[in-house]
Order: C-alpha cells, then sequence, then structure tokens
C-alpha cells in the first residue's frame, strides 16, 4: 500500500510508472475498502460497487468575478444544515462532497482587468480584444469591454458559477435517504 501522494509522484517520476496499471489501481481500491480509516473504506466501497456520488442539490449564480461570497454561504450551509441530518442516519462528514465548477465568463479578462494586466495576455487572447472608439473625438481606440456604460463591461464583470452537493452511499441502504436529504437541502438559498 502507498503511504501518500509523495511515493506516488515519485513512482510516477521513474520506471516504476509501468507497474501502475489497472489491475494494481482496482487491487488498491480492493484493500482500501476494509481500511481502518471510515472515510477512505466508505469511498473504496463506493467505487468497487460502482455506485458514483449523487447529486443532492445545486445552486447556479451570477456574480462579481472576484467574489465568492456565494460559495461561502452554501459550504456554511452544508456544514450547518447537514450535522444533525449526518449524526441522526449516522453517517460520516466525508460521505458529502462540495463541488465547485470552474466559473464561466463572457470573455476571459472580464472588464476588472487592469490595461497593465491585459498587455501580460498570450498574444491570441489579445487578438480577440474588440478595441472601438469611444467617441469621434477619441484618438485611441479602447477595448469595448472597458466601456463603463456599456452591456459588455458589466456582462463581463460577472461569472456564471454552479455549486454542487453530492453524497457518496458505502451501502444500499443509504441510499434510500436522498429524497429526505434532497427535501432538507431544497429551502437553501
Amino acid at each position: 500500500m502507498f503511504k501518500g501522494g509523495s511515493e506516488i509522484r515519485e513512482i510516477a517520476q521513474t520506471e516504476r510508472l509501468f507497474g501502475f496499471t489497472d489491475a494494481l489501481v482496482d487491487q488498491l481500491l480492493v484493500r482500501a475498502v476494509n481500511d481502518s480509516e471510515p472515510i477512505i473504506a466508505i469511498l473504496a466501497k463506493s467505487v468497487v460497487s460502482r455506485r458514483p456520488p449523487k447529486l443532492i442539490w445545486h445552486k447556479r449564480t451570477f456574480e462579481n468575478r472576484k467574489e465568492t461570497k456565494d460559495f461561502k454561504i452554501f459550504v456554511n450551509d452544508c456544514r450547518l444544515s447537514l450535522k444533525d441530518f449526518i449524526d441522526k442516519k449516522g453517517l460520516h462528514p466525508g460521505q458529502f462532497l462540495i463541488c465547485s465548477l470552474k466559473p464561466l465568463g463572457f470573455e476571459s479578462r472580464g472588464a476588472l482587468v487592469s490595461k497593465e494586466e491585459a498587455k501580460k495576455l498570450a498574444d491570441s487572447e489579445r487578438e480577440e480584444m474588440i478595441q472601438v472608439f469611444e467617441s469621434e473625438e477619441s484618438v485611441e481606440p479602447v477595448d469595448i469591454v472597458d466601456l463603463e456604460h456599456g452591456l459588455l463591461h458589466k456582462i463581463g464583470s460577472l461569472v456564471f458559477r454552479t455549486y454542487r452537493l453530492y453524497m457518496v452511499s458505502a451501502k444500499p441502504a443509504e441510499q434510500k435517504l436522498f429524497p429526505e436529504l434532497k427535501a432538507l437541502v431544497m429551502d437553501w438559498c
């Protein structure tokens, strides 16, 4: 059994990597089913029994590119609201996976990137920037996203974020908890 990520990293950098096969990973998972650490055993049982994590709840939001307050609220809601449920049902907190997908923006650089930062962008990203003259008197064009009175500036400063809560079930009986769990979290923000 491997002692940790550093040992696996070492294997990946040597010829020992050739022995790191699917069969070895399967063998490690089967061994992990009986691990003394409960969450490792639960996660391994889920993989071995082909029970993937089940989506319990998700939230989609538009928010400022640099803010993550909705995610912090989501994580706190998960911790506070699930604690009693976890204790009452004899579950392990590690069975609940909180996920934040990569934010999607209208433009990769967004309206909040300074001109100095924009100059550091890769050539391909700079070529994609649409430049316009702000007025008839303008001498230099500006990036269309930088026009503060424009819709693209507003949209460019926002990103679409998705937050999800999954539950990993180690036992078939735990799968019967999903409707109750969904009802519990339905009223979250």
